[in-house]
């Protein structure tokens, strides 16, 4: 370019278009804000909007394709706001990963970097923390810690993480999975800070305790006297390591909850398996929370096995929407086992089954349930999610032509299916090519 010609500004209007075209190309991105001025600061929003910060180059590795571009270690990080201070302006997400699934998996546990004493982001997480002002989302992930908890293990990265979530911008927090002791010791330091955290995810925690966990969370949170009940608008709960909703369930929605359960508007709740008592105590819950109860999504295979009754929501007036999520196709019957009233509007089935259990789906008799006078009145939109074939001869993105074609036919059986659905105009059966429900990969309509 000459050096008497311009850069051009571009109208606000083409901007918003092209960054929302290319949001996820970051490199795109970068090339743009040198085309024009006013490229810049709508370029820059998006770049740097959301952080993940990692131990190792992971340039390799498909684990971070979704951030593409946005993965930094922390020296790199740290150097970028030391020389471009105005950046941390545009940080709103960040993520903090141990990337233990970028490893080879057959690498000894004492090689990992997370135990070794000089580590390459306990230096610089401080740091990073305390020139961020504007975070509304922070999610933890893989950070486990053998026989001690993280935050005892990292204190100046716990003690930079703590004034952080005591800033007024952060609203959210999503833990994965982290040692159990460090579910309750976060729990317990928002409600001393009277945090403005309003939506919280607790997933897959971990714990090596000599004692039982249910001591530990009640011992460090559930009873401490004197402290605020924290009010969220949004609460998830989700394990998949066998039979661990006691451990969860109990301390976090029964007597001793540290949460103001009359606040929650959403409530997520994804178990491998949950036992007789623990449904008990979430019936409980879900009528203490009452009238305020807008959203829940539910993994529903549990209380299809042990044919539980479904849950009772005629005291949540305002239930309006309901995700069912599940690995495993349930039993006949499985559509009377989740909560269904008139004033649902919005219902979202996210299942996945494999071909050879086709047979045992009929989708006729759910359209027919949903289509019940007395309870359909209100039913705006029905959402089906038809995933990609799980055999162990194919994987996405490698689908054969013939598992492609299968996923094509299931879809549009489903449609045959549900006629009254169709004829409503208010049956949308999506495609779906990975799925991942746990941690912060899965996230329900609004």
């Amino acid at each position: 370019m000459c050096a008497n010609q311009t850069i051009p500004v571009l109208y606000q209007e083409l901007l918003e278009h092209i960054v929302s075209f290319n949001h996820d190309d970051i490199h795109t991105l970068r090339a743009c804000s040198l085309v024009a001025h006013s490229f810049l600061p709508s370029s820059q929003s998006y770049i740097f909007h959301e952080v993940a910060l990692v131990r190792s180059d992971v340039k390799n590795s498909k684990t971070f394709d979704p951030l593409n571009g946005r993965v930094y270690t922390c020296p790199r990080f740290l150097s970028l706001l030391e020389t471009s201070p105005h950046i941390s302006s545009f940080v709103k997400i960040l993520r903090l990963y141990d990337d233990q699934h970028t490893r080879n998996s057959t690498e000894p546990v004492e090689q990992l970097p997370w135990t070794n004493d000089d580590s390459d982001m306990e230096p610089y997480l401080p740091h990073i923390f305390g020139r961020l002002g504007q975070v509304q989302q922070i999610t933890i992930s893989c950070f486990p810690v053998e026989e001690t908890s993280w935050h005892v293990a990292y204190p100046a990265v716990a003690t930079a993480l703590s004034k952080m979530l005591s800033m007024q911008s952060v609203s959210k927090v999503e833990m994965d999975p982290l040692q159990y002791l460090d579910a309750a010791e976060l729990v317990s330091l928002l409600r001393r800070e009277n945090s403005h955290i309003r939506h919280l995810t607790i997933d897959f925690p971990l714990f090596y305790l000599d004692e039982p966990p249910t001591y530990a969370v009640n011992s460090h949170v559930g009873e401490i006297p004197g402290l605020p009940l924290i009010e969220l608008e949004s609460l998830r709960l989700t394990s998949w390591a066998g039979d661990m909703s006691p451990y969860l369930i109990r301390p976090f929605l029964g007597k001793h909850s540290p949460f103001d359960l009359s606040t929650i508007r959403h409530l997520s709740l994804q178990f491998h398996w949950i036992d007789s008592d623990d449904i008990l105590q979430i019936q409980k819950a879900v009528n203490q929370i009452g009238e305020t109860f807008e959203h829940l999504t539910i993994y529903v295979g549990t209380w299809n096995r042990r044919h539980d009754a479904p849950l009772d929501v005629s005291r949540n007036s305002r239930l309006s929407c309901v995700d069912i999520v599940t690995y495993v196709f349930p039993v006949e019957g499985w559509y009377k086992q989740f909560p269904f009233k008139s004033t649902v509007k919005h219902m979202r089935f996210d299942i996945q089954y494999r071909e050879r259990d086709e047979e045992n789906v009929d989708w006729a008799k759910l359209d027919e349930y949903l289509n019940d006078e007395k309870k359909s009145q209100s039913l705006q939109s029905v959402e089906i999610l038809v995933h990609s074939c799980q055999e162990s001869h194919c994987s996405w993105p490698f689908i054969c032509s013939a598992c492609s074609l299968g996923r094509l036919n299931r879809a549009e059986r489903i449609r045959t299916q549900m006629l009254r659905l169709q004829h409503r105009g208010i049956l949308q059966v999506k495609e779906q090519h990975s799925r991942e429900i746990r941690g912060g990969f899965y996230e329900p309509n609004p």
